[in-house]
């Protein structure tokens, strides 16, 4: 749920994005995202009014020169390899099963053969399992071999322990909304400066989405398009609030709560998608066999909760439950009353 502090933000009075009034807002909005993704000043980040697809397809179209070495093992690591191959881009691909932990051995070795790779690109938490991946172990073999390291953190970022500087990411995106509880709508890239000049040469594959051009507007306290003002305004205020509870207290809060559904579910007799590696935003629970996962869903709904299906393979097979956004430990508690009954009266 987005906090009624960042919803009041979107009937701000209208302004011209041409105006410093924008400008403003804008570079407010730039300083305070570095200190989510612990950025330090070699860092500079860009806002493109989208979703979070927006800023990985940006980035794509814009950051690899040749060869890109793809490791997925869910949904939103086969996006990564979807939108390379649309770009005709060569892709050395790393799969794995869905919800299966990356070998890092698999990826040093693969570094270590394929000397056309010159970009790494993976997904920090996997929204479709749940599972957060070994970006920081990644990271240090992206330094040690000089490539490109880009990282989707669209469902990590105020949630999983996302720390660019300390995991030598060169960009990593997010989205306005999840984790940072804001409105959908604004998607965020987060780059080393010196990796913005190193992709400066590269020939532009996309107009809407090309990474040089937003850098060189953002510069100019400014983007290339008409943005999505609002947004920007509730992202303001959403950050405010995450600045005030501390990026650190809100993961360790997070945590709690999923620690909290994890073992609250599993006393309850369900099994749990994921041995480890569990991301602090999403849990996915496995539909026992003598349910559908409609009947959850609409069960939970009317209670009031709302639940995900799996995606892919896992498509109605297991369920969501995310504790992003404006929830507390009372909500927490209320699902898990909600949940103790529906086992009752569904006879699961």
């Amino acid at each position: 749920m987005v906090p009624k502090k960042v919803k009041r933000k979107l009937l701000q009075p209208d302004i011209c994005h041409r105006e410093k009034e924008f400008s403003d807002l804008l570079e407010d909005v730039s300083e305070k995202i570095k200190k989510v993704f612990r950025a330090n000043q070699d860092y500079f980040s860009v806002f493109l009014t989208g979703s979070g697809t927006c800023a990985m397809e940006c980035i794509i179209s814009s950051c690899i020169r040749k060869r890109a070495l793809c490791i997925s093992n869910g949904a939103f690591g086969e996006r990564w390899h979807e939108i390379a191959t649309i770009y005709n881009i060569d892709v050395n691909w790393l799969r794995y099963e869905w919800g299966e932990p990356i070998n890092v051995e698999d990826v040093e070795k693969i570094l270590r053969e394929d000397k056309e790779i010159d970009s790494i690109i993976m997904v920090y938490t996997e929204t479709s399992t749940g599972m957060v991946n070994p970006v920081s172990e990644i990271g240090r073999l992206a330094k040690e071999y000089d490539k490109l390291f880009l990282v989707d953190a669209i469902s990590a970022l105020a949630v999983d322990d996302v720390n660019v500087v300390r995991d030598n990411i060169d960009f990593c995106v997010a989205s306005s909304n999840k984790g940072l509880c804001s409105i959908p709508g604004l998607a965020i890239i987060c780059g080393k400066e010196d990796s913005y000049q190193k992709i400066a040469d590269i020939k532009s594959r996309n107009f809407y989405c090309d990474l040089r051009r937003y850098y060189e507007y953002m510069k100019r306290k400014q983007t290339p398009t008409t943005p999505a003002v609002q947004a920007f305004y509730a992202l303001d205020e959403a950050l405010n609030l995450l600045i005030n509870e501390k990026v650190e207290n809100r993961i360790k809060r997070l945590e709690r709560y999923s620690k909290m559904i994890r073992r609250e579910l599993t006393n309850l007799g369900f099994e749990l998608l994921l041995k480890n590696h569990f991301s602090n935003g999403v849990t996915s629970v496995k539909i026992p066999d003598t349910c559908t996962y409609k009947e959850i869903h609409d069960y939970l709904k009317n209670k009031g909760f709302v639940i995900y299906n799996g995606k892919g393979p896992l498509r109605d097979k297991i369920f969501q439950v995310s504790v992003m956004g404006e929830i507390n430990e009372r909500t927490i508690k209320k699902f898990l009353r909600a949940v103790r009954q529906m086992k009752r009266d569904l006879k699961l």
